[in-house]
């Protein structure tokens, strides 16, 4: 079968830690483009957890694959590939779905840029601006759903926001990896970003996801999930901050500074 996606070795594939990683990734990656129903794979079950986790997290496109630790059988190499979707036909009108929608956005976004005046100057500036205050006005926050037997898997990813008929439903991880797909076609660059955080009133978060986006050099944190909800005066207080921004909404937010970029600090 032909590939239905063309998977992307991004920032977590970097992070991977040495060839044979990087070798299981292309390879799990690459059946799962091609909708397979097994791979053969050699790695520790700790290795398997890193490469599961930066396929899905570089590639939202691939929302329809949801992988299981329990799916690997070590003695014999093989991973079972276990799908959100019922077959490779159903997967692909999905994909075609997301596509469109995704030309939708684009479209909306070019249209809040007309109705500006020029109130800024840099293009991709612009286009993270406009691309905030579409997804604001276009989601509700699912987190709370998150502690239900019934919690529907696609408010962990692009479908969430993206294929919802009304307003779209994600948790913070769904909205962070819409982001990044969206991103991609404003080219962009956009980094999903996981960490620790107290938003508002709630107990303290052990998982949160934001992005980190860069423009004119820099890298800059947008955080849309936690910015859901919020009235008009604040709904700017997540929306391009440097770390030390970042570290001053008094949130006990918490990242690991070593692997990502650094935001607000200009590269050479």
């Amino acid at each position: 079968m032909d590939a239905m996606v063309q998977t992307k070795l991004g920032f977590y594939y970097e992070q991977l830690d040495d060839i044979d990683e990087e070798y299981i990734y292309k390879k799990i990656a690459g059946a799962v483009s091609r909708y397979e129903s097994e791979v053969q794979i050699d790695c520790e079950p700790h290795q398997l957890r890193r490469v599961m986790k930066a396929i899905k997290f570089d590639n939202p496109e691939i929302f329809y694959w949801f992988p299981e630790k329990s799916d690997y059988n070590e003695e014999n190499g093989v991973l079972k590939l276990s799908y959100m979707t019922a077959s490779a036909e159903e997967t692909k009108e999905l994909l075609e779905k997301l596509k469109a929608k995704k030309k939708e956005v684009l479209a909306e976004i070019r249209k809040i840029k007309e109705t500006k005046k020029n109130e800024v100057t840099e293009d991709a500036l612009d286009e993270i601006h406009n691309l905030y205050e579409y997804l604001l006005k276009n989601i509700e926050n699912a987190e709370e759903e998150l502690e239900k037997p019934e919690c529907a898997r696609s408010i962990y990813d692009v479908t969430g926001v993206l294929l919802q008929e009304g307003k779209g439903r994600a948790a913070c991880l769904g909205i962070a990896l819409a982001v990044n797909y969206i991103c991609s076609s404003l080219h962009i660059p956009s980094v999903l970003v996981t960490g620790k955080a107290k938003i508002d009133d709630c107990d303290y978060v052990e998982s949160w996801a934001w992005n980190l986006v860069k423009v004119d050099g820099e890298y800059y944190h947008v955080d849309v999930a936690a910015a859901l909800g919020l009235p008009k005066d604040k709904k700017y207080k997540y929306l391009l901050l440097d770390d030390e921004e970042m570290k001053e909404l008094g949130e006990e937010r918490k990242w690991s500074e070593e692997i990502y970029p650094k935001a607000g600090i200009k590269e050479e």
